[in-house]
């Protein structure tokens, strides 16, 4: 609901969550409570739950994802990269971020951008058939070749890395390569052709002005004060610790004052109370907190 612009409308948005769900295969557990890890979705749930999240908002060019298998062993990896090579076939671009992946899933991505230390590009463009493009430029230039054995994905991080002690300036050369003065030319074509133009061939920028959220604050408050309340009707122990601490609070101050008195001190007594009972309230929300949905 708040995901996407406010012109669209509620029974085109659940139309189109149900389209996702259907999508990403989450049929089985459209209607389940994510729950606490070890206690709710299992692991390939939750990524494709944070996939659907992210479709949502019906993004129109790219879908960035951040480590989409961490956590996931080989077979629930599969899955989700057999997901995303669905959207991708769709004409969805998606957009990954991945650290040492396996031979077989390094092999299920169309593109690399490899960074080298300082965030400096030392390839960008295709994998290849069984990575042997990536592994043709590197090889051509590096003092050995992949091994048949080798995972490639470790290979490149070796030749770029610093543990490897060849020494070579990676960035510098992909500078300096036909293979990257093709993707400039490629860039260039495609900001071009993307760019609108008037009728004397000047660029004409188009900036369409909106706010932080794609839906005004009035929508915003009914929606998320229910799922608030929702969220604190499922943590039962939660509310009721909140209500114990304040009760046994709110107790042991009353006690403590009991029958102040009228004399000057009573009056001192009473008014020290009070502002002890709103000091505990305002201390008392830290007393008990929520886990996290995601541990860190």
């Amino acid at each position: 609901m708040l995901r996407q612009p406010h012109d669209v409308t509620k029974a085109q948005k659940l139309e189109f969550v149900e389209e996702t769900v259907h999508l990403l295969g989450m049929g089985g557990f459209a209607d389940a409570i994510v729950g606490l890890p070890g206690h709710g979705l299992t692991a390939e749930q939750r990524k494709r739950l944070r996939i659907g999240v992210e479709l949502a908002g019906k993004p129109s060019l790219l879908l960035f994802l951040d480590e989409p298998t961490l956590g996931l062993d080989s077979q629930s990896s599969e899955a989700i990269l057999t997901l995303l090579q669905k959207l991708a076939a769709g004409g969805l671009g998606i957009l990954c971020t991945i650290h040492q992946p396996s031979a077989m899933l390094f092999q299920r991505f169309d593109r690399l951008l490899l960074m080298a230390r300082g965030c400096k590009v030392a390839y960008f463009g295709d994998i290849g058939e069984n990575s042997e493009t990536v592994l043709e430029y590197f090889g051509e230039r590096a003092p050995r070749r992949c091994n048949d054995a080798e995972n490639p994905a470790e290979y490149l991080l070796d030749m770029i890395g610093n543990t490897s002690g060849h020494g070579f300036d990676w960035p510098c050369l992909w500078d300096k390569s036909t293979e990257a003065n093709q993707v400039s030319t490629e860039l260039e074509r495609i900001v071009q052709s993307s760019s609108p133009k008037t009728s004397h061939g000047i660029d004409v920028v188009q900036v369409r002005q909106r706010g932080a959220y794609q839906v005004p604050l009035a929508s915003q408050l009914p929606i998320v004060f229910m799922r608030i309340l929702q969220q604190y009707g499922r943590s039962t122990t939660y509310i009721t610790s909140k209500f114990r601490l304040a009760i046994a609070g709110t107790l042991f101050i009353g006690f403590s004052f009991f029958q102040p008195g009228q004399s000057i001190l009573g009056i001192q007594n009473a008014i020290f109370s009070i502002l002890m009972v709103c000091a505990m309230f305002s201390s008392l929300v830290q007393q008990v907190g929520d886990r996290a949905a995601v541990p860190p």
